[in-house]
């Protein structure tokens, strides 16, 4: 991997995790705007796709996290023997 690969890889995922954070806040506003104990069915079902969505998002987040701290290595890595 070269490193003009690397950086645009990285600044990928870093949008990513920008992105995931703006989904999770919409989606806790939105389970905070919830009564806490549902009254209806739809509330009950509602609350659950919420809960699974933001733990769905939070893998996405971790992983894209983890990717992230990856390449910032790699890119130093390249950046040292360029320097050499």
């Amino acid at each position: 991997m070269d490193l003009e690969t690397a950086i645009d890889q990285r600044n990928g995922y870093l949008m990513l995790i920008n992105n995931m954070n703006i989904r999770l806040a919409y989606a806790q506003r939105a389970l905070d705007g919830l009564p806490t104990i549902p009254t209806t069915q739809h509330d009950i079902a509602l609350k659950n796709q919420i809960l699974k969505d933001l733990n769905q998002m939070n893998g996405v987040k971790n992983k894209a996290d983890g990717k992230v701290t990856l390449l910032r290595s790699r890119i130093e890595f390249i950046e040292n023997n360029i320097k050499k």
